[in-house]
């Protein structure tokens, strides 16, 4: 497959989810919706998996790993994320999640020890900066003695 046509499942898949959020709000509690959207994504990968004949035999150590990454990375971030698509329209929530990406580079430096390229740095300091500009008008409503 090209480069392209991956690049558009992707985004296609990944544009899709945030207007099927909508869908789940509000009849269960948001944890439970990442329950159902995990475990039907973890069956499609298993499936996948066993059909190509891929081996997925991991240590504890490894599993361990595994279920951390899975919290922190995909659970945390998403019951944050499914809770605030309540409040706020499923756009601004998709951007502001993109911001997943700086705290992605600021671990890897504080974490892992790794050195970001300059164009790295100026990149996301761009992002933020549009960030801002999307929500100014909102940013600037805000009273820090609201409750």
């Amino acid at each position: 497959m090209s480069n392209l046509w991956l690049y558009t499942i992707t985004v296609l898949c990944w544009g899709s989810s945030w207007f099927a959020i909508n869908f789940q709000l509000g009849v269960v509690p948001p944890e439970v919706s990442i329950v159902y959207r995990y475990a039907i994504a973890a069956s499609l990968l298993f499936s996948w998996c066993r059909w190509r004949g891929i081996r997925l035999n991991y240590g504890l150590r490894d599993h361990l790993t595994f279920v951390q990454f899975g919290l922190l990375l995909f659970g945390l971030n998403y019951i944050a994320t499914y809770s605030a698509q309540q409040y706020i329209t499923s756009a601004l929530n998709a951007v502001a999640f993109s911001s997943m990406v700086w705290m992605n580079l600021l671990n890897a430096r504080l974490f892992l020890r790794v050195t970001l390229d300059r164009r790295v740095i100026v990149g996301a300091v761009l992002g933020i900066v549009g960030l801002v500009l999307i929500f100014w008008p909102q940013l600037r409503q805000l009273h820090w003695g609201h409750a």
